[in-house]
């Protein structure tokens, strides 16, 4: 697997600290765009979003344990196009899977020092 850089690795940790920090109500809808692009530098692929299918985020290192192996989350969108999920859903989907890969990221040494910092 590919290393991911660590400025990456600190930016979507920062996001996730404070979006709980926030003590967001359940109902909060959080915008998919922004923590799926912050997910797909560390190598999170997908959701594809096809007509009558339904494919969760997925990483090589989530082999064992796939993501939404135990539920689906909903995907809400609004007039502008933007599609968002329910605080409820993030943490209990797919904040355990982002922490257990930033984890194992960490113990495989995956994560590099910025070339350009």
């Amino acid at each position: 697997m590919a290393k991911v850089a660590k400025s990456d690795v600190k930016r979507l940790r920062r996001f996730i600290e404070d979006l709980v920090a926030s003590k967001p109500k359940v109902s909060k809808e959080i915008e998919l765009n922004v923590i799926s692009s912050l997910m797909k530098k560390v190598g999170f692929r997908g959701p594809e979003n096809k007509p009558g299918t339904v494919r969760p985020f997925s990483h090589d290192l989530l082999v064992t344990n796939p993501m939404l192996l135990h539920g689906v989350f909903t995907v809400h969108i609004h007039g502008k196009k933007v599609p968002t999920i329910l605080y409820r859903d993030f943490k209990q989907y797919m904040l355990p899977h982002i922490e257990d890969v930033l984890a194992q990221l960490e113990e495989r040494g995956l994560i590099e020092e910025d070339p350009n910092v």
